[in-house]
């Protein structure tokens, strides 16, 4: 497969994407890694006019610690973040995440602000044009209809990106910067739940930064994952887990339970989570996974049956809480 042709941009500053991104509206698109939208364009999933290379912004890199909160660059390359000693000390959880996206060449290339905002996936639309024109056009082409949910008035594309999920845990927010200025909001609000239209950033806006608080004293992390082929696939489920403690062993003051590639966005589990809070894990552990497997609500040909992802969700989850668990008391 060819690449279309279209017109290359390469802004100095992130004001002059913005301008770029803003004169040519609608036909123009941004380029970090490369390692998602090369691909989209081959398969004309995507069709731009204007590329614009975020890759000559210096102030888009780099990682830097405050005391109470550590701020990472948008175009930080993945491999960076998962051997970066600062996040493995302060962030831990978001280097376990990067380290499992893709394989070490797609860390090499991929960026976190590309792994943020990734599309939706669905195995009747990640496809060649080909392919995609041998039946009547779905919603994200276009359409009037979703190939996995017949029934359904949505498009129901599946959100896979490993870092979100991390991140929302977290508590992370995300800096902004479009025509009407800069803004903070947090992450969890860029995520739409809508399959055709995952990401809500305009077109003319691009994420510049990701600022993490720093965790508090006994709080444990975790990330699990499974994927068919471990070298280089996307999740067919994933389970962040980030959890607080008054004490080693005591009581849970803070947790979140976010699951990734159950849905059209990276979700919460807000019931599992406050099954947590007041109660020692260990008590608490069966309950909130069990709260995991009744939340979810998988598609068929997505992955695989609804039934098996739900059990996934429910033993991954119980891997997170554990593992989060244990960090937490050795964390002192």
């Amino acid at each position: 497969m060819y690449l279309p042709q279209f017109k290359y941009l390469k802004p100095g500053t992130v004001a002059e994407a913005v301008a770029m991104l803003s004169e040519y509206q609608g036909g123009a698109g941004v380029i970090a890694g490369g390692s998602d939208l090369i691909v989209k364009l081959k398969h004309q999933i995507v069709n731009l006019r204007y590329v614009v290379d975020l890759k000559g912004i210096s102030n888009l890199y780099g990682i830097v610690s405050r005391a109470d909160e550590m701020e990472i660059g948008a175009l930080t390359k993945l491999s960076a973040i998962e051997s970066s000693p600062e996040i493995l000390n302060k962030a831990l959880l978001l280097a376990q995440a990067a380290s499992v996206v893709g394989g070490p060449q797609h860390r090499s290339m991929g960026t976190l602000g590309g792994n943020l905002c990734l599309d939706t996936r669905c195995y009747y639309f990640n496809q060649s044009k080909r392919w995609r024109q041998s039946r009547p056009p779905c919603y994200k082409t276009g359409g009037d209809r979703c190939y996995v949910a017949a029934k359904s008035p949505m498009c129901h594309a599946v959100y896979s990106g490993d870092t979100a999920p991390a991140l929302i845990a977290l508590g992370a927010r995300v800096r902004i910067v479009g025509p009407e200025g800069e803004r903070e909001q947090e992450l969890e609000l860029l995520y739409s739940g809508n399959g055709k239209r995952p990401i809500n950033l305009d077109a003319q806006s691009i994420i510049t930064s990701v600022i993490i608080p720093i965790s508090p004293p006994y709080a444990g992390h975790a990330y699990e994952k499974y994927r068919l082929r471990e070298a280089v696939d996307f999740p067919v489920v994933g389970a962040a887990v980030a959890l607080s403690f008054e004490q080693p062993g005591g009581v849970c003051t803070r947790a979140r339970i976010v699951l990734n590639a159950v849905g059209t966005a990276p979700s919460r589990v807000e019931e599992a989570e406050k099954s947590l809070l007041g109660r020692k894990l260990e008590e608490a552990l069966e309950e909130a996974a069990e709260l995991a497997y009744q939340s979810a609500r998988p598609i068929h040909r997505m992955g695989g049956s609804p039934y098996y992802k739900k059990k996934l969700v429910k033993v991954l989850t119980r891997r997170a809480l554990e593992k989060a668990g244990s960090m937490a008391i050795g964390n002192v």
